[in-house]
């Protein structure tokens, strides 16, 4: 299934008698508000930011927004990592891919998309390189290092210093 996306050349500059803009995609007139910026004549883009989703999700991962949709409805409408409803004020999840499968990172065949995650789920992801070794490992570390952090400190005498010293640290020295 080839997804076709339309490009357009020219900016919708009119407003209706509302102030709305006209989406050149869908063709709705909507409020600016539904525009991410753009480099035509009134700063902003021509299309609305559901048309420029939907565009971006076609090109990066050959799925339409009706397969968006079916993988929202799935997922109960929240990321597939932590539960929550899309967060920093964006209406969507982001489409999370097996790296691994296809050598463009930006691009992928769509048969190793994961499911829909949000912003911060996808950061953490991109972050820890999308190895589950890494994360395995930030899960230990946050299961069993810390105890044994604070057994170490605990047993240094520059730590226990900070407590005779009256450091403005006094506050880690006492909870250590």
């Amino acid at each position: 299934m080839q997804v076709i996306v339309p490009r357009y050349k020219h900016a919708s500059l009119q407003r209706d008698d509302d102030g709305n803009k006209r989406c050149t995609a869908c063709l709705q007139w909507l409020p600016e508000d539904n525009f991410g910026k753009g480099s035509s004549g009134d700063g902003l883009s021509s299309r609305c930011l559901r048309c420029a989703n939907d565009a971006s999700r076609a090109r990066k991962f050959g799925i339409t927004r009706e397969t968006y949709d079916a993988l929202l409805s799935f997922q109960g409408g929240v990321c597939w990592i932590c539960k929550q409803p899309p967060d920093f004020g964006r209406n969507s999840l982001s489409v999370d891919h097996d790296h691994n499968c296809c050598p463009d990172k930006y691009e992928t065949c769509g048969s190793c998309i994961r499911g829909l995650v949000c912003g911060a789920c996808n950061l953490a992801l991109g972050l820890f390189d999308h190895k589950p070794e890494r994360l395995e490992a930030g899960f230990k570390y946050l299961v069993e290092g810390v105890p044994h952090v604070l057994a170490y400190l605990r047993s240094r005498a520059d730590v226990a210093a900070l407590h005779t010293n009256g450091d403005r640290r006094q506050g880690l020295a006492d909870s250590v």
